[in-house]
């Protein structure tokens, strides 16, 4: 699925031109400041884990997107939260395949301890089994095997591999890509504490997944996505970097943000307005409109060139918070000035 493009605005849709990952109900929003812990009350370590899936098939997206975005990820907590550099770790490019990071999850959870903290920046593609399975379309023996291979609410995620894996099923059981359970068991795994920042399309689909792995003793103690379960995480104009990544790496120094929380607060609004403001403008074909959005029926206002507005519930990404301790949204930047 290519770009839409209209004017300066873009827009990021569809099964391929989505960057998906694992993610939470809005449902469950939390203030990320909303309980009184003090951010600094351990002496261990922080640790900050940067990966950006982008396949080189997927030419929607430019590959510099995820190497950007990780950047502005770590470049700009990189000794903001007394967070070394030794402790910063970034998955681009072939780097970033479904082997090396769950290797790298189980490295951490060999070395840290309980009173550490890894934070985990992931940014790749996803969805549920099913649509997947649907989208190649396969016949045959192929179908079946999609069929029975894994239930079809069972959420996959996309990691990197050279050329497009086109059976769903044979790309789970070579670990190419990878079932969000087990994904969510591996950050389980984890003696520290753990919190996710998923920068990616639709993100709160998977918020049961990650319920289990808290239910489960894990300890994921925030969440943050920055898209609701049907909208899409957009670019910035220039499509080089994700618009929450940006964004965030805009507040982390403005005089008022003196927290993690802060600053995540900070983006999370003006994400939200930047696509707002770019979903307003954005217009498509009405066959593209009927493939992107088959349950929706088509507008009949449309341009003089036959053209329609996409929905504004599709793009209006709101990101969102879940905070379970408070640990990390209290944690003070620059906390040695």
């Amino acid at each position: 699925m290519k770009p839409i493009l209209s004017g300066k605005s873009i827009l990021f849709a569809g099964l391929q031109g989505c960057l998906l990952s694992l993610a939470l109900s809005a449902g469950g929003v939390q203030s990320s400041g909303a309980q009184e812990i003090s951010g600094r009350e351990t002496a261990g370590d922080v640790h900050l884990l940067a990966v950006a899936v982008c396949p080189p098939y997927r030419s929607s997206i430019p590959v510099e997107v995820c190497r950007n975005s990780a950047r502005a990820i770590t470049e700009n907590l990189d000794g903001r939260m007394g967070i070394e550099s030794q402790n910063i770790e970034t998955l681009v490019d072939e780097d970033s395949t479904a082997g090396n990071f769950l290797a790298t999850l189980e490295h951490y959870a060999e070395r840290l301890q309980p009173n550490d903290r890894l934070i985990v920046y992931l940014l790749l593609h996803g969805d549920p089994f099913h649509l997947w399975a649907n989208y190649y379309q396969p016949q045959g023996i192929v179908a079946e095997l999609n069929k029975s291979f894994l239930d079809p609410q069972e959420d996959i995620l996309v990691f990197w591999t050279e050329q497009e894996p086109t059976i769903p099923a044979l790309a789970i059981a070579q670990q190419q890509w990878l079932t969000a359970s087990k994904v969510s068991a591996a950050l389980g795994a984890i003696d520290a504490d753990v919190a996710l920042m998923l920068d990616s399309c639709s993100s709160s689909l998977f918020f049961q997944t990650l319920t289990r792995a808290i239910m489960a003793g894990g300890h994921i103690d925030y969440i943050l996505t920055t898209a609701g379960s049907q909208q899409t995480a957009g670019l910035d104009q220039a499509n080089t970097i994700t618009l929450f990544a940006r964004e965030f790496g805009n507040s982390i120094d403005l005089p008022y943000v003196t927290n993690f929380g802060q600053a995540v607060d900070r983006a999370r609004m003006t994400t939200t307005m930047h696509a707002m403001a770019s979903c307003a403008d954005t217009v498509l074909d009405a066959d593209s409109f009927r493939q992107l959005y088959p349950q929706v029926p088509v507008p009949s206002v449309r341009t003089h060139k036959g053209e329609v507005a996409v929905p504004l519930w599709s793009c209006a990404q709101v990101p969102s918070v879940v905070d379970l301790s408070g640990k990390l949204s209290l944690m003070e930047l620059y906390p040695d000035n």
